[in-house]
């Protein structure tokens, strides 16, 4: 196929630009999102490594400091983002101190169970089935309460 007019030229000129930008902005968008997950996932982590290291100290201070209403306040006023918040969970899957569900278990949830599988720490990502939105938690295990500490916000 020959290109003899300059119309003809200009067209195909037109469409392959119009190509390359969208081969660019969708390269862009997916190389975004993969650096926004990556930063959110290294975010998380660090109030996790923070926590852990937090309530390590005072762990080793307050045999069953979890119970005290300070810290538990002090804990439900940890904000992650807009929706995120921090909670701290046995190895039966019991929630110890959370901001509305203390005291139910979790076990037989993926997540749940991952975690408790973890004493290494780690991050999870999941699906809530109760909020319909796809989460990141960050784990550190806090070997003085035998739980682990559980900060976790939302993707979005």
């Amino acid at each position: 196929m020959q290109f003899a007019t300059i119309k003809s030229k200009l067209l195909l000129y037109l469409l392959v630009s119009l190509v390359s930008v969208m081969v660019s902005v969708i390269l862009a968008y997916i190389v975004a999102t993969g650096a926004v997950k990556n930063i959110m996932q290294n975010d998380v982590l660090d109030v996790a490594k923070v926590l852990e290291k937090n309530i390590n100290l005072y762990a080793s201070e307050h045999e069953n400091g979890y119970n005290n209403k300070a810290f538990k306040k002090m804990i439900h006023s940890i904000t992650i983002g807009k929706s995120g918040y921090v909670y701290l969970i046995d190895p039966s899957g019991k929630l110890i101190v959370h901001p509305k569900k203390e005291g139910k278990s979790l076990a037989g949830s993926d997540y749940a169970d991952y975690i408790r599988s973890h004493k290494e720490g780690g991050v999870y990502e999941y699906h809530s089935a109760t909020s319909g939105q796809e989460k990141i938690a960050a784990f550190k295990y806090i070997k003085a309460w035998d739980m682990w500490v559980v900060p976790g916000v939302n993707k979005d």
